[in-house]
């Protein structure tokens, strides 16, 4: 009679599962190169204009969103430190315009992605 093969059972640890026989359903990916940006350019040619402002609402909402952290910061370290109430309010107004400035950016980068 022939030994049958019991097949391994995964061991639960915790909220995991260690397994030796990992099966992967994802199929590999090539990292994005510079073939296909330039691909995806040529393609959105027609909408040159719309691509080109909505890439640039982009660039400009990575960079406001760790502006507005770090004048947080700022505030704190400066006049809420120092107590200084009259600059204390020049940086929350400053915060204000620039939380409106980038509310705005994201409002029309919104509304340039859906165009």
């Amino acid at each position: 009679m022939a030994a049958e093969t019991i097949p391994t059972r995964d061991k639960p640890v915790g909220a995991t599962m260690l397994s030796a026989n990992i099966v992967r359903k994802e199929q590999r990916q090539r990292p994005l190169s510079t073939k296909i940006i330039r691909r995806l350019f040529a393609y959105t040619k027609p909408y040159a204009k719309t691509r080109n402002w909505l890439l640039m609402a982009v660039i400009v909402r990575s960079i406001q969103l760790p502006l507005l952290a770090w004048a947080i910061g700022a505030a704190i370290r400066g006049p809420v430190q120092a107590g200084d109430v009259h600059w204390l309010m020049w940086s929350a107004l400053g915060f204000g315009l620039l939380a409106l400035v980038t509310q705005f950016t994201a409002h029309f980068r919104g509304h340039l992605a859906l165009r």
